[in-house]
Formats: structure tokens, C-alpha cells, sequence
């Protein structure tokens, strides 16, 4: 089994090797956190990129704000599987984004 998940230089990784290191960074972000973090994670996605691809969890929090939880977004590239916090959203684009809301 553990000869199934070495990567060869040079080819694509497999799914089930895919699988392995997304479903291992997810527990990672959840035993890492604290517990004020969230109280529940969700896998929301993947988006494929020109270099590598990006997957997003969402952290959702429902105490005192059950009908409008608050939510906080993790990302993790297929280079390194390591789920970081989205950064905050860059100066220049507040007003573009709050025209559109």
C-alpha cells in the first residue's frame, strides 16, 4: 500500500494519492485549529489553476448568529496540501466590491 502513494518524478499524481493528501490536510486544519476557529468545516471546492490546483474549506460558526453564521475561508494548493486563512481583501478593491453589494 505505502509503494501505491510514492510519487514518480515526472508523472501526474493519482486521484487515490489526491484523495490521501486532501483528506490528511483537512485533519490537519481541524486539529490544529482552536475551537473559537469554527464550529463546523466544510470542503467547498476545487478550482484548477494553470499551475496548480486550489482547494477551499469553509469554516462556519453558528453561536448567537444561527440564522447568519459567520464564515471564514481556508485554501491549500496541490503543492503543498497546507490550509492557510484567506487574506484579507486587498485596499484597492473596497470600492469595487462594495458597489457590487
Amino acid at each position: 500500500m505505502v509503494s501505491a502513494l510514492i510519487l514518480n518524478k515526472g508523472k501526474k499524481p493519482t486521484l487515490t494519492l489526491i484523495r490521501f493528501r486532501l483528506n490528511n490536510a483537512i485533519r490537519e486544519l481541524l486539529n490544529n485549529s482552536s475551537p473559537h476557529d469554527f464550529e463546523e468545516l466544510l470542503f467547498w471546492g476545487r478550482i484548477e489553476g494553470l499551475k496548480a490546483e486550489y482547494y477551499i474549506c469553509m469554516g462556519v460558526t453558528f453561536t448567537d448568529k444561527y440564522e447568519f453564521p459567520s464564515k471564514c475561508f481556508y485554501w491549500a494548493s496541490s503543492t503543498d496540501f497546507k490550509f492557510k486563512p484567506f487574506p484579507a481583501r486587498n485596499e484597492q478593491h473596497n470600492d469595487k466590491v462594495d458597489s457590487i453589494v
